[in-house]
């Protein structure tokens, strides 16, 4: 028994190392109704759990209703956080932040969807989590 345990965790280690690399964005954006750039935009930093700092980039105040997904995924673990704000009104360059703490060890995956009336911008990251801390992943920009 006592040769099995460091086994299984040089094993773990070996096997969760795979992919801690940090890797390139995936961003998408698609335009709203109007067919005029995002009004919206998402800038994604992780660290200790991963922050969402959410900014009005338009010329007008944003009025309605919004929904952020933070998905946070990796070999053994799928967590979906859910953040929803109804009839908020952010004036340009106004910010909103939301945050999210998720416990795992291994390399992970941070998703963002926001959603709003008119449009939508999604993006991912990847890293490698320890515990609460999401080492390695490239603060991005979801315009």
């Amino acid at each position: 028994m006592k040769k099995i345990v460091p086994i299984l965790v040089v094993g773990i280690l070996v096997i969760s190392g795979f992919g801690a690399v940090a890797s390139s964005t995936d961003i998408k954006s698609d335009k709203n109704i109007e067919g005029t750039q995002s009004q919206l935009q998402a800038e994604v930093k992780c660290g200790l759990g991963a922050r969402v700092t959410i900014t009005n980039v338009g010329t007008e105040t944003f009025e309605g209703d919004l929904l952020c997904n933070i998905t946070i995924s990796g070999l053994i673990y799928y967590k979906t956080v859910y953040h929803s704000r109804h009839g908020i009104e952010l004036s340009p360059g106004e910010s909103i932040r939301v945050r999210t703490l998720k416990t795992g060890f291994g390399p992970t995956t941070v998703t963002v969807k926001l959603f709003w009336e008119g449009g939508e911008v999604s993006g991912s990251t990847s890293g490698f989590m320890l515990f609460f801390l999401i080492l390695g992943a490239p603060p991005i920009v979801i315009p």
